[in-house]
């Protein structure tokens, strides 16, 4: 699906259509289309969006039209002769041998390179039979089926495509048509193609046949038209003049050329013998998961600005700045892996919260390495059952991998517990590492919170890595924190090591592309194990289950989060979307601040933030 649009440059006064389009998906009979659909919309939407966050100039004029494309993709099904359907044969453009053996791909072949006039007989076996010694089919059964087809290609070096038919209605008629290819070469040369037709019976017999004129089988089908199509054979793109069809094959074909894996063997990493069209997971050092997480969430004040208001064109775009928004206000939750109690909840509220954040957060970041991490915890020694599990177990428990003779077989244990985990072999063990950066995971930090810090993480000087969506929105960046500044004694010279951990600033909302409402109504309370921690009463667990209410419009500065009661109705207003909120919604933070005993509006926030949080 394409959505095409006219664009205005104002720059230079140029008028351009541009498109932003999506990929061909499959469908089948039990593929829901409207779901589908909506993908598609969603698709086209973020990269409308993306092109007007690149600066480009270009203002939308004019939505156009959409196109909607559909490719039928078929799945094509070799012995002795069977008759062509009437409208191909009339078409003079296949070959049909009339074998009465099982080599009809072999004559077929032969008799590309041995042509006959159809005048001739060219259809006679006898023509082709003292060619036969020309191919090496040793290895090779027959009938040839598809599979082995690439093994005759590398005995004889000729390409082959491979082509079916399929029935179709079309013009209030029904009609035979080609389709495929069911077997695409991998060759990429350009002079020694050789197309087949496989054509079947009702009795689900095969028979290869050689296409001559590939051109005058497939040109009505494809454009309804009679004039030539001239198809190139490494690409399978057609032109209309031998011409442009000769340029192709000299400078583009190469490039666009589709090559799929081939089952040939590859050694991996490991030193197996993998096919290259099976693909493995070979990044062992991922399965292990982080030690430490964090998930944060900032609040801000929406401080109005003053504008001049200048009179506007109403034939431009333009933008009016009226509110910023200032972080008054951040939770953090630092979840430990191993060891729950190790886990911290921290808030806090006031002035410069953004330069508080980054201060606090790279503070545990030190601390956590050097509780943690600086050392390594030894492992106890093994208990005689566990001894004897090392010793009896076939396959190391990381890569999953059978243990062979040579191989060394170590213990592995967790270098933060001591905790052994199983038998591994000797190079599992040694990448199978404590990952070295802690995740910081906010809900649309690309889209917001990233703009309320970033300048603070940049300020320093530690490095800062950033993988941008464009100019103003990043996917990810990461900070490098120094924890440790060791001065070592090395080669009789003193030399100071130091030490990084990372955080990694990842948005939960590229994982789960939905509100944090719509997810929490996915669990269940018993999923809900972190929230139960900090409210135990199941009255006040129900209550703050439930989505929180605020009044972002309302609070415009630090002091109305020191108003003793909660706003009015009117004062939950959403000035941005322009909706208000619904009467059970208000009575429901009434509830809120009625049984958590809130003294002030910065405390009944304090008490939403935990369920965001956790």
């Amino acid at each position: 699906m394409e959505l095409f649009g006219r664009f205005l440059l104002q720059t230079k006064e140029v008028e351009e259509t541009k498109s932003f389009g999506c990929r061909f998906r499959g469908a089948s009979q039990d593929t829901d289309l409207e779901e589908m659909f909506e993908q598609f919309t969603t698709i086209i939407k973020r990269r409308f969006q993306e092109f007007n966050e690149k600066d480009s100039g270009w203002t939308l004029q004019q939505l156009l039209h959409v196109d909607v494309r559909v490719n039928k993709i078929n799945p094509l099904k070799a012995s002795s002769y069977i008759p062509l359907p009437k409208e191909i044969e009339a078409k003079k453009a296949v070959l049909n041998i009339q074998n009465t053996d099982q080599k009809c791909f072999v004559w077929s072949v032969l008799a590309a390179f041995h042509p006959i006039h159809w005048t001739q007989n060219a259809n006679r076996v006898q023509n082709y039979q003292p060619f036969e010694q020309e191919l090496d089919v040793r290895g090779i059964d027959f009938p040839i089926s598809l599979k082995q087809i690439s093994k005759f290609e590398q005995l004889n070096n000729i390409p082959i495509n491979v082509y079916g038919l399929e029935k179709a209605y079309k013009h209030d008629r029904n009609i035979v048509e080609a389709v495929g290819p069911l077997y695409f070469t991998r060759s990429h040369k350009v002079d020694r193609h050789v197309h087949l037709l496989l054509i079947s019976d009702d009795s689900g017999n095969n028979h290869y046949c050689l296409i001559r004129n590939m051109s005058r089988l497939i040109s009505n089908q494809l454009s309804g038209k009679q004039h030539s199509k001239f198809l190139c054979d490494g690409g399978l793109v057609y032109f209309s003049s031998d011409v442009k069809l000769k340029n192709h094959q000299k400078y583009d074909c190469g490039h666009v050329i589709v090559e799929t894996p081939s089952d040939n063997l590859k050694k991996n990493k490991y030193g197996e013998n993998i096919p290259e069209n099976i693909l493995k997971f070979t990044n062992l050092e991922r399965k292990l998961k982080v030690s430490f997480v964090v998930y944060a969430d900032f609040e801000t004040i929406l401080e109005p600005i003053q504008t001049e208001q200048n009179e506007l064109d109403s034939e431009i775009s333009y933008t009016v700045k009226t509110h910023q928004h200032v972080p008054y206000s951040f939770a953090y939750y630092i979840k430990c892996d191993f060891d729950n109690s190790q886990s911290i909840f921290k808030t806090f509220r006031g002035p410069d919260a953004h330069k508080v954040f980054i201060d606090w957060l790279e503070t545990d970041c030190k601390s956590i390495y050097n509780r943690y991490m600086k050392n390594i915890v030894s492992m106890p020694p093994l208990s005689s059952v566990q001894e004897a599990v090392f010793y009896q177990v076939t396959h190391c428990h990381i890569c999953e991998r059978p243990f062979n003779i040579e191989d060394e077989r170590v213990r592995d244990h967790c270098h933060l517990t001591g905790n052994y985990r199983g038998a591994a072999h000797s190079v599992c063990n040694l990448n199978f590492k404590v990952p070295n950066f802690i995740p910081v995971f906010f809900h649309n930090i690309s889209n917001f919170d990233s703009h309320l810090f970033i300048k603070e993480l940049a300020v320093e000087e530690e490095q800062l890595d950033v993988i941008p969506q464009n100019k103003e929105r990043y996917i990810s960046f990461t900070k490098h924190v120094m924890v440790d500044d060791d001065v070592t004694q090395q080669e009789q010279e003193k030399r100071q090591q130091r030490v990084f951990l990372k955080l990694r600033f990842l948005d939960s909302f590229r994982f789960m592309a939905a509100s944090l409402d719509k997810l929490s109504q996915n669990l269940t309370s018993q999923q809900c194990r972190e929230v139960r921690k900090f409210f135990p009463n199941e009255e006040e667990f129900k209550v703050i289950r439930m989505k929180g209410v605020f009044p972002y419009s309302y609070v415009d500065s630090f002091s109305k989060l020191d108003d003793t009661k909660l706003p009015p109705i009117d004062g939950f207003y959403n000035e941005l979307r322009k909706e208000a909120i619904k009467q059970g919604d208000y009575e429901r933070a009434l509830n809120v601040w009625n049984l958590f005993k809130c003294q002030t509006l910065g405390e009944y926030i304090f008490k939403i933030r935990r369920t965001i949080i956790n």
